[in-house]
Formats: C-alpha cells, structure tokens, sequence
C-alpha cells in the first residue's frame, strides 16, 4: 500500500469515527449549553446544499435569549456554527478555510447577515499548526489565557473560537472516545444524567459502548452506577450492544471459515449472516 492510499484509508477511518461520535457530540453540547433546551435552539447537520456540504451543529437563540452557563456562549450571536473534530483527530488548515468558506455559503443560503454568525472548534488536539498559520500568515491576533482555556482568533471574517477539550471542566465534551477508565466512564454518566436524566440518550449508549469493558468494570465498582445498569438492562438500552458484539463475533467466525474453503453460501445460513457480507469477507 502506497503513501497514497494508506492517507486515504486514514482519512476514510477518521471520518467513520466522527461520524460515529457526531450524535454523542450534538447530545454533549446540549447539556453544557443549554440543557433544558429553552433557550438555545440546535440543527443538527445543516445541509447546506444537495451534496455532502454540511455543518456539524448550528446553536441559534431562541426569543433572542443566550444562557452563559458556559464560556463558549460568550461570543454568541444569532446563527454559531459548530465544527466538531473526533478524539485525537487534528484540525488541520483546510478544515479551518474550509469552515470559514461554509460560514460564508450559510450567510448566503439563509440570507443573514455575516456580522450575525459565529463559528467555534471542539476538539481535543492542540491545533499549534493551525494557530501559527493563523498568527504568522494571516497575521491574525490569537488569544488565550491559558493552555487549557478557550481560544479566541481576532481579525477574521467571523468571531471564531477553539476549544480543546482537556480540563475536566469539559468532561462531556473531552470523554467521548474509546479510551476512558472505569473512574472516567463512572464520572462521565454521573455528570452527563445529572444534566440531562431521565431519558435513553445517544450520549450515553454512545459513551457506554465505546467503553464497553471498562462500563462494565465501572459498574462493579460504583454501587449507584451498577443499580443504574440494573434500570437501562430492564429498559433495553443495552440490546443493540449486544447485537453488534454477537455480529462481530458471527463475522470473525465467518472469516475463519472462509479460510477453510467452506462456501459462502453455507456460512451464511449457519452463521445467520447476510450472504453478500459473507461474501466480501473474503
């Protein structure tokens, strides 16, 4: 495999998983923002054309109110457009112009002004090459107050701000990835359903499946959290879980039958699989 296509293949890997996490990332930022859902009004990715233009999530305010529960709200205005990238993910320099350019196309489909929109970064990589080329190039004034602070960029068309989600302050938005301890994935529930309880959330079963194993470590661990899975278990949240894990399991038996020479045909009805699955295993 060329350098090419191991860049491609990477890229197509990065993408699936900010794909997988998106759903978890709109849920994250309702909780710190505005988890009532009173005052801020969320879309989901805003399609801004036919084609696979799309914004992650657009906070707009509703009635004209803006809650400042959190430090992102400070630079808000009417229409913020939110970028999101996955755990360890890199905002590089295109994605940043590429931002900006939909920040531009969304003034011109919705007919609003620019000076109405703001455009903010999550992530959890610092983007030191992305702010030289903001500093050094564009000559660009970039604030922080600290390593772990929100970054604002001044000079540009749109207020823009970074977050990198590294202080614990931040820990619905910094934990949505695959690699948290049991501690983590207990402290991660706790302060999410203190927000937003009550309901099956994506955030959670997103949360949960990542962390499978260290969940279920978790949950011997913490009394409160094990009577918790007692709950979702009776109310099924954890049944497409099961699902998946019996599929990957089926297909790994599959692979290793192909191997054997036995006909796609015949592993597909042993193994319950679809037949045209069974037959790109090989």
């Amino acid at each position: 495999m060329d350098e090419h296509e191991n860049l491609e293949q990477q890229t197509q890997e990065e993408q699936k998983l900010r794909q997988w996490w998106h759903p978890a990332f709109v849920q994250g930022l309702i909780a710190v923002l505005d988890p009532k859902e009173e005052s801020l009004g969320f879309q989901d990715e805003f399609r801004l054309s036919k084609e696979a233009l799309r914004i992650d999530v657009i906070v707009t305010a509703n009635n004209g109110t803006i809650p400042e529960n959190h430090a992102m709200a400070q630079i808000f205005n009417k229409h913020n457009l939110f970028e999101y990238k996955a755990h360890n993910d890199s905002l590089t320099i295109s994605d940043y112009i590429a931002s900006i350019g939909k920040g531009h196309i969304y003034s011109a489909f919705k007919d609003i002004p620019i000076s109405d929109i703001t455009i903010s970064f999550v992530l959890t990589k610092n983007p030191r090459t992305v702010l030289n080329y903001l500093k050094d190039v564009r000559k660009f004034t970039v604030a922080q107050k600290d390593e772990n602070s929100l970054i604002y960029v001044h000079g540009d068309v749109f207020p823009v701000q970074i977050l990198v989600c590294k202080k614990d302050d931040n820990i619905i938005l910094k934990n949505m990835h695959d690699k948290l301890t049991p501690k983590e994935v207990y402290e991660t529930i706790k302060v999410f359903e203190k927000i937003r309880s009550g309901e099956k959330n994506v955030y959670v079963d997103r949360i949960i499946s990542a962390n499978w194993d260290a969940y279920k470590e978790a949950s011997e661990m913490y009394p409160t959290l094990k009577e918790r899975v007692v709950e979702l278990e009776k109310e099924g949240w954890f049944d497409e879980i099961h699902k998946a894990r019996d599929q990957a399991r089926d297909i790994e038996k599959a692979k290793k039958m192909l191997q054997l020479d036995i006909p796609a045909e015949k592993i597909a009805v042993a193994m319950e699989l679809p037949l045209e699955m069974v037959k790109s295993l090989a």
